[in-house]
């Protein structure tokens, strides 16, 4: 059995000039990188209030070592969207080289 047992996929979209910005167009992502991956519980955040009721889901990714993978790049993950946390820290070393990656989504009610 691989350690690696889930399938991610990762996406890249067009940045967009604004008259003050620039962002990103996720309407038409792109996908970049199809790959099996270890996927594992981060930490969970949940603020409640009676203007907001907001949760976040935050997860730990390994998966192959690769650097077609960005911090500007957006995980998709069981049909559900993440946005990646902070750029991709890549082991290249020994027999367990690897990517890990932290991403995370908002959850409303």
């Amino acid at each position: 059995m691989s350690q690696y047992e889930e399938r991610i996929e990762v996406y890249s979209a067009e940045e967009i000039e604004g008259t003050y910005t620039t962002k990103r167009d996720w309407t038409s992502p792109v996908l970049v990188l199809t790959s099996r991956a270890s996927v594992q519980p981060d930490r969970n955040f949940e603020m409640r209030s009676p203007e907001r009721d907001l949760a976040q889901e935050r997860l730990v990714v390994y998966l192959p070592y690769t650097e077609a993978i960005d911090d500007q790049h957006r995980v998709k993950w069981r049909g559900l969207w993440y946005e990646v946390d902070g750029p991709p820290d890549l082991w290249p070393y020994g027999s367990t080289r690897h990517t890990l990656l932290k991403i995370w989504r908002a959850k409303n009610g």
